[in-house]
């Protein structure tokens, strides 16, 4: 399975794990994908902006479960560079 099925395959799964966990079925505006890559393969997460301007949720697609929620981006942020997790460039709409 390719990083990009792989990624489609991990945001399904994240997508209703979330879904029920916040009770909002619109589903997410954008999502980004980090990485370390102090381990191989690159360890990813994904942090997903969830239709309101303070949810911001990290999801483990590997583990299917969300580490952590945010009420800001920068929060969001902050928490995956402590843990060493660089963005993958850009940004990928969900239609």
């Amino acid at each position: 399975m390719g990083l990009k099925n792989l990624l489609k395959f991990a945001l399904n799964r994240a997508e209703v794990k979330i879904e029920n966990r916040l009770q909002q079925p619109d589903g997410y505006d954008w999502f980004e994908v980090y990485y370390d890559y102090a381990l191989q393969p690159p360890y990813l997460l994904v942090l997903l902006h969830y239709n309101s301007p303070e949810n911001f949720v990290i999801f483990n697609p590997l583990e299917n479960k969300v580490e952590q929620d945010f009420g800001n981006y920068e929060d969001a942020l902050a928490w995956l560079g402590e843990d060493g997790f660089y963005m993958v460039e850009g940004r990928e709409n969900h239609d």
